[in-house]
C-alpha cells in the first residue's frame, strides 16, 4: 500500500501530505521520506491499513508477562529499555534483544512532532 493512501486514511489531505514530504516532516523508522513509497503491511478485510495507535501499543508491550530467567517481567524490562533508548530510536536499530525483535515486526511512521503511529509489517 502506498504511503499517501495510508496518510489519507489517517485524515491528512493530499496537499498537506505533499507539504510535509517537501519539508521533511514525515519519517519512517527514523528516516526522512522523500517520495510516495510502497509499504508491505498488513491490511484489514476492506484493504485498509491496520493503524496501531502508539500509546496503546506501548501499554500492551509493558504488560507482558514473566521472563523465565528474570525476576522482572518482560514488560518491566521493556519499560526500562524504552526509557533508556527511547521508543522511536529502537525501530530498525542494531540492538539485538527481545524488545527490538518484537519492534522490528512494525513500521514506525511519524507525521509531525507529536503525531505518530505504527503499521504491522506483512510476514
Amino acid at each position: 500500500m502506498k504511503l499517501f493512501d495510508i496518510l489519507k486514511q489517517q485524515g491528512l489531505f493530499a496537499n498537506d501530505i505533499r507539504m510535509r514530504i517537501n519539508n521533511g516532516q514525515i519519517n519512517i523508522n527514523g528516516n526522512v521520506v522523500k517520495d510516495n513509497i510502497e509499504l508491505d503491511i498488513e491490511l484489514d478485510e476492506f484493504s485498509n491499513a491496520i493503524i496501531i495507535e502508539a500509546g496503546n501499543f506501548i501499554c500492551k508491550l509493558i504488560q507482558l508477562k514473566q521472563s523465565t530467567s528474570s525476576k522482572l517481567t518482560n514488560g518491566q524490562i521493556f519499560a526500562i529499555q524504552l526509557k533508556i533508548f527511547g521508543f522511536e530510536n529502537l525501530f530498525d536499530s542494531n540492538i539485538n534483544n527481545e524488545l527490538t525483535e518484537h519492534l522490528n515486526k512494525f513500521i514506525f511512521v511519524k507525521t509531525s512532532k507529536k503525531e505518530f503511529f505504527l503499521l504491522e509489517k506483512k510476514i
